[in-house]
């Protein structure tokens, strides 16, 4: 079992290569439009500068599948590791100190509502 997760891993981490690939594909798009936008008519820039805002929103999009896809790429291949913290982000884990609780005895509440006092 142990040995699937670390093959899940290396898996996750293949499957970005492709995302990985359109990204740089995308900036070197993103670039070659920023240089060929100088000495254009106002409407050609335009259709230029929306043509970038395209762009940077399929890379926000690629950038975030990617990061995610390196995370649970990391995670699942370190699952048992012994010593490894798992994310919070996806796991029940919790780096945060959590105070002790204190019982100070019973406290008896009466409630008012019907059919609670038999």
């Amino acid at each position: 079992m142990y040995e699937d997760w670390k093959q899940l891993g290396k898996e996750y981490k293949e499957s970005r290569i492709p995302i990985r690939n359109k990204i740089i594909e995308l900036k070197n798009e993103k670039a070659r439009l920023e240089t060929s936008k100088y000495r254009r008519k106002k409407a050609e820039i335009e259709a230029i500068e929306s043509k970038i805002i395209d762009i940077d929103d399929q890379l926000k999009l690629l950038n975030a599948m990617d990061r995610d896809l390196q995370e649970i790429g990391r995670e699942s291949e370190h699952y048992f590791d012994r010593g490894w913290w798992r994310s919070e982000k996806y796991t029940l884990n919790s780096r945060h100190a959590k105070l002790p609780t204190i019982y100070y005895g019973f406290i008896e509440y009466e409630c008012e509502c019907e059919g609670w006092n038999q």
